[in-house]
């Protein structure tokens, strides 16, 4: 009975998740999903671009798929870590040529870090960090760092370099990820993606809670997977709960959206997995609260103290906001009926609520349902994932080349976008046919599919822009390899029975 609901539950998780990919897709091709959006930048170049790589890739994979030799442990070492100091030297290099002077939300963060290393306070941040008190996390830690590393290298530069780590240790969790599930020579392949999709390198310099949670996601998917083990001891069992149970904090209080994969994981855990040992899911559980749930009140206590909570920004503004424009930042909202009504939280929560309740109104059903392709196109639509506007503020080498080419306010930017959107509808595309072929799949891939649609059910409601996804383009990424890897499989299963 359990076996047939779990088999019942794993095909609607299957089918669902492919139901909300064909509409990301479609909206992405068809929406207008606002300035960098694939519709909006040579959208027929950008398809041939992506169909193009592609078939390039699916070639290279098939190779990979017919060729059963085994790599040595060595060559797998030596080609991965000469892999990881690639990129680690493109970081360098994005460092060196593209970093930025920290601004927007990343400026209050450093500056509010600069202030609680050197005097102890939030200084000139005291009423951001009241704002946006979930801010609170990464301002400690960034003052940690900065407090550990002033004496030897610049502030700004420390940061970038511990952005770049984690990166780097994203890449490598991805690689594990992947050898995990489909072996050293298809994982050793898949690092050829962080090539393609360079706005991951490309975020170095910028020190947000995008890059940092994004270490933590990926993480905790590797995490869970080792987890997942039948054969795994009961010591090493609690020290890889209480591990992944840190790794779910502090990705959580980086950027909240992160819980989806403690959400997934969950889910996976007690209503898909074949076969689960109620006792070892009871440890882990504990595990993970124990660590989980202490250290949140300890955070929340700390930022109780260091900040006036009265002044903290609704749930309910995002929410607000998520339904203008193309439901991405507005300055207005802020400026018109938030700030002035910071006073009392209250009334403000209910005035939002009225304007939300306006605001659908407006739209009706239809209207409604078409806001929300256009601002499904504006989220997933755009390739770059947001980065060209980043790099531009604030440059240091606005005359460089490469700046030139992946900057918004660069002069072969436009390139940049377009073969960026290629890519990007290629991944969607590639993710979708995997989800049609998967549908039956009760394997661990189903975590990411859970929580990827926890994530894009939430940005449908919140507040939303292409940089959103970027923590938790990795996971896309594994998925996209999962659906080669079935594709290349179904490919050379035809040609057997044609064989026959």
């Amino acid at each position: 009975m359990i076996e047939k609901f779990k088999n019942n539950f794993s095909r609607l998780i299957g089918w669902t998740f492919f139901l909300a990919f064909s509409i990301v897709t479609l909206s992405v091709l068809f929406a207008d999903g606002g300035i960098y959006s694939y519709n909006k930048n040579v959208p027929i170049l950008s398809f041939l671009i992506g169909t193009l790589v592609a078939a390039g890739l699916f070639l290279i994979y098939r190779k990979l798929e017919k060729n059963k030799k085994q790599i040595s442990r060595k060559k797998e070492i030596f080609i991965v870590s000469a892999a990881i100091l690639l990129f680690f030297a493109i970081g360098l290099f994005t460092i060196a040529v593209l970093r930025v002077s920290p601004s927007w939300d990343v400026g209050h963060i450093y500056e509010a870090a600069l202030s609680l290393a050197n005097n102890g306070d939030l200084g000139g941040e005291y009423s951001y960090v009241s704002n946006f008190p979930f801010q609170a996390f990464l301002v400690g830690v960034f003052a940690i760092i900065i407090k550990c590393t002033s004496w030897l290298i610049n502030p700004k530069l420390s940061l970038m370099l511990v952005n770049l780590l984690l990166i780097l240790g994203t890449i490598i969790f991805f690689y594990l990820i992947i050898r995990k599930t489909l072996g050293a020579k298809k994982a050793i392949f898949s690092l050829s993606l962080f090539l393609l999709f360079s706005p991951i390198l490309l975020y170095t310099v910028i020190f947000y809670t995008d890059t940092i949670s994004m270490f933590f996601i990926t993480g905790s998917v590797y995490l869970a997977l080792l987890l997942f083990e039948e054969k795994i001891s009961k010591i090493k069992l609690v020290i890889l709960s209480v591990i992944f149970g840190l790794f779910c904090f502090c990705g959580y209080q980086v950027k909240a959206t992160s819980i989806f994969i403690l959400i997934a994981t969950v889910i996976f855990a007690l209503l898909i997995k074949k076969k689960i040992n109620i006792k070892r899911f009871a440890i882990s559980a504990v595990c993970v609260i124990t660590v989980f749930v202490p250290l949140s009140l300890v955070v929340a206590s700390y930022t109780h103290r260091i900040t006036d909570r009265s002044l903290e920004v609704p749930k309910t503004h995002w929410i607000m906001q998520g339904l203008k424009g193309y439901g991405g930042f507005n300055m207005e909202d802020y400026t018109d009926i938030t700030y002035p009504g910071l006073g009392d939280k209250e009334e403000l929560s209910k005035r939002h609520i009225e304007e939300i309740k306006s605001r659908l109104g407006k739209y009706g059903p239809i209207g409604y349902v078409d806001f929300l392709s256009k601002k499904i196109s504006f989220t997933w639509g755009d390739g770059t994932y947001f980065v060209g506007d980043k790099l531009r503020r604030n440059p240091a080498h606005p005359e460089s080349l490469v700046y030139q080419i992946v900057s918004a306010d660069g002069n072969y930017f436009t390139s940049y976008n377009i073969w960026m959107n290629g890519l990007q509808i290629m991944l969607l595309i590639g993710i979708t046919i995997g989800a049609f072929l998967t549908r039956k799949d009760r394997s661990p891939m189903s975590l990411l599919k859970i929580a990827l649609m926890g994530l894009f059910m939430f940005l449908l409601a919140w507040e939303t822009r292409s940089r959103y996804l970027i923590n938790y383009l990795p996971i896309m990424l594994i998925l996209f390899i999962y659906s080669l890897d079935k594709i290349a499989q179904l490919k050379i299963s035809v040609n057997k029975k044609h064989i026959k």
